[in-house]
């Protein structure tokens, strides 16, 4: 017959094999889980600041004065391509062709004439927008040139002033405000920055 005692160590002794299926095994107290990505803040205390995302260099605002000298530029080239559009449509008609060569004071200009006058109107009208909106969007390059031409063109209208065209006095105003609003202090600022800024 067996003795209890020989056998009582050997049951003492017996663990049973671990379970393949458990993923979480329990942690001694006191000891940090290691499958905690966030570390538990004490009570009492405030959470910690969150990280700020860079989304990149911040591009300063466009200043009102590049925006409405960009406009005032839009208007004056559609007030010089609607004549331009009724030149080269009216040139088709001969006695259009005729008044128009009597206005300008060249009897011998032909229709031909007459639509070169209207197509060189809408291609001057075409580039100064290409221009504008270029210097809308910010490049340097585009507001030196809308200057130039708004500098060659308002010295064009005083020279017609002085010979007595009083009627050029507003054109003159308006293009000049132009180049001014493009030269103020908030546009070489913005302009200046514009050279830093990734295309």
């Amino acid at each position: 017959m067996c003795d209890n005692r020989s056998i009582q160590p050997a049951l003492g002794t017996f663990e049973p094999e671990p379970d393949p299926h458990r993923t979480h095994l329990r942690i001694p107290a006191g000891q940090p889980d290691p499958h905690r990505t966030h570390p538990r803040i004490p009570a009492g205390q405030p959470d910690p600041p969150r990280p700020i995302p860079d989304h990149g260099e911040v591009t300063p605002p466009r200043p009102g004065a590049v925006t409405a000298a960009v406009v005032m530029t839009y208007l004056g080239t559609a007030v010089l391509a609607l004549p331009g559009v009724v030149l080269l449509i009216g040139s088709t008609n001969a006695y259009f062709a005729q008044g128009v060569a009597e206005d300008l004071g060249v009897a011998g200009m032909r229709a031909a004439g007459v639509a070169a006058v209207g197509l060189i109107l809408l291609v001057i009208s075409t580039f100064v927008a290409i221009v504008a909106a270029a210097a809308h969007r910010g490049r340097n390059g585009g507001r030196i040139t809308l200057c130039i031409i708004g500098c060659i063109w308002t010295l064009l209208g005083l020279i017609d002033i002085a010979g007595g065209a009083t009627q050029e006095i507003f054109g003159v105003v308006w293009i000049a405000t132009g180049v001014a609003l493009l030269l103020t202090p908030g546009a070489n600022r913005w302009y200046r920055n514009s050279l830093t800024r990734p295309r």
